[in-house]
């Protein structure tokens, strides 16, 4: 898969309006995707500022190594299981985990919300973003890599030259409450 064609459709293609609602179009296969907000004013102080200062409204870059479908529209817009997009944007609009849903799981890292907050933030993910993707036959990291360090999404963090520290800052207290023990 060359570069420019990747880029081509997740920078510059086709987004997708009102994700979760016409998400259920999004194929079983493999692929990249990008997520852009479409009202800065929707996200808080720092990030619609951090945005604006690096005139883009692109949030994040994924891959889909096996299901375009269950990665982005499943997980990342969804949260049907672990998805980092999901806890990012979860943690940016304010909402924290449960104090000790984490205690005693292996994995301490990938915290969930409430339902009452999970469907608060699909609700918002349904309104506030658009999504871009494209299918491909075969899926590379390093070409998600250099899309990441290229572009600089705001919520991504791995592989970013440019990560947002209130990004970093929130995640950690969300982990920290959801470490916690009652």
């Amino acid at each position: 898969m060359k570069f420019q064609t990747v880029e081509e459709a997740i920078i510059n293609g086709v987004r997708l309006r009102h994700p979760v609602s016409n998400g259920k179009s999004i194929e079983k296969k493999e692929g990249y995707y990008s997520i852009w907000i479409v009202n800065l004013k929707a996200l808080p102080v720092p990030f619609n500022h951090e945005l604006v200062k690096r005139k883009t409204t692109l949030l994040y870059i994924g891959i889909a190594s096996n299901s375009l479908h269950k990665r982005l529209y499943q997980q990342e817009l969804q949260h049907k299981s672990a998805a980092t997009f999901f806890r990012s944007i979860g943690a940016v609009l304010g909402y924290t985990p449960e104090q000790g849903s984490l205690v005693s799981k292996k994995n301490q890292n990938n915290y969930k919300f409430n339902q009452k907050d999970t469907n608060a933030i699909i609700e918002w993910i349904n309104i506030n973003p658009e999504v871009s993707f494209h299918y491909c036959s075969t899926t590379d990291e390093s070409l998600e890599k250099m899309l990441i360090a290229k572009y600089k999404p705001l919520l991504n963090w791995t592989h970013n030259p440019e990560p947002f520290l209130p990004l970093k800052q929130l995640k950690d207290n969300c982990r920290a409450i959801a470490r916690r023990p009652r």
